[in-house]
């Protein structure tokens, strides 16, 4: 019988190959989620959500660091722009803003 990862607790750092990092997850799981989704409808999951996170956090068109430690990642193809935020429960947000590209631009 195979038991390997059951009642082992130092297995839960090994991860599959396409799992998102921890900040994507945090984000995705927090109000990207609840109050964005709508923004993504070719994802049904928190999961798939934050894979697409971490793929805009990991490779962005555009980046760049805001005000009070925050910094903000933009992915033309998409049309999405991620923000991390230290300071925030969820970590920061992800969400697809109608004026595109010059929000991103936008944001100090």
């Amino acid at each position: 019988s195979n038991t390997s990862g059951r009642g082992n607790s130092k297995n839960t750092r090994i991860r599959p190959a396409k799992m998102a990092s921890t900040d994507a997850r945090q984000i995705a799981s927090g109000h990207a989620w609840s109050k964005h989704k709508t923004d993504f409808p070719e994802f049904s999951t928190e999961d798939e959500l934050a894979e697409h996170i971490d793929d805009i956090m990991k490779q962005p068109s555009a980046s760049k660091t805001l005000a009070k430690g925050r910094k903000a990642y933009w992915q033309d193809g998409s049309g999405t722009v991620v923000i991390r935020d230290p300071s925030s429960s969820d970590l920061g947000t992800a969400f697809r803003p109608s004026g595109g590209k010059a929000y991103y631009d936008s944001l100090k």
